[in-house]
């Protein structure tokens, strides 16, 4: 059984994977945000949150948290590909083409 901070995080990151499939990005952002305030390194609920800032325009927030999702896990590929994605996309481009070229190895 996971201790109660880990089942807490857990649900509230389900609840904001169903906003944010539906589109309601301040519903799901409040309820990552619940997520890391029982569990402040679950890299999921900082992976998803960046996604969040990056789809709302907040690039360099959406940046700090997804490296805040590597540091927790650094083996994880999708959170590199994230992180190369928002800095492909920032005004002006950042070194992301780089990122995203070397994947996991990053």
């Amino acid at each position: 059984m996971p201790p109660p901070a880990a089942a807490t995080a857990a649900n509230a990151i389900a609840e904001g994977q169903r906003h944010h499939g539906a589109g309601a990005f301040e519903a799901a952002e409040n309820a990552y945000v619940q997520a890391l305030e029982s569990d402040p390194d679950n890299a999921d609920a900082l992976h998803l949150l960046g996604i969040i800032h990056f789809q709302t325009g907040r690039q360099d927030s959406a940046l700090e948290l997804v490296e805040a999702a590597i540091d927790a896990a650094p083996d994880t590929a999708l959170y590199r590909y994230t992180k190369g994605v928002v800095l492909q996309q920032a005004r002006p481009p950042r070194r992301g083409g780089r990122v995203l070229s070397r994947g996991s190895r990053a």
